[in-house]
């Protein structure tokens, strides 16, 4: 099954890590849509139309933190995987049922493991 996502992140460097790190070890992970803000989230969100169903978030975004968009999201029908390089963050990070936790330099492993979690979470409700 292909997993759509969407991927926030506002370094070039990193959202094409990222999408490169996907490809090559997540092959069931479809990059469909991209941003580098928390408007860029709130406004993807709110056109989604079943577009994603993981978004990888950056939480230090130039607008502010993503947990302050997060927030403003009535729903949030999308699972989330945070990817930062700030540790601290992490238990904020779960009050808004991320399935994982991603710390930057990302590992191939790590991301691997994050992407089984969704996997294996929407085996569990198909």
């Amino acid at each position: 099954m292909l997993t759509r996502a969407l991927i926030i992140e506002d370094e070039p460097e990193g959202l094409e890590n990222l999408r490169n790190l996907l490809r090559m070890y997540c092959p069931d992970v479809e990059v469909v849509a991209e941003g580098g803000s928390n408007a860029d989230l709130l406004r993807l969100a709110d056109d989604r139309d079943g577009k994603f169903d993981v978004a990888f978030l950056d939480i230090s975004l130039p607008d502010g933190l993503v947990f302050q968009s997060l927030q403003q999201l009535e729903d949030v029908p999308f699972d989330i995987i945070f990817v930062t390089a700030f540790d601290k963050y992490a238990l904020r990070a779960f009050e808004f049922a991320a399935i994982d936790y991603v710390t930057k330099p990302i590992e191939r492993e790590e991301l691997m493991r994050a992407v089984s979690r969704i996997r294996h979470k929407n085996s569990e409700t198909k």
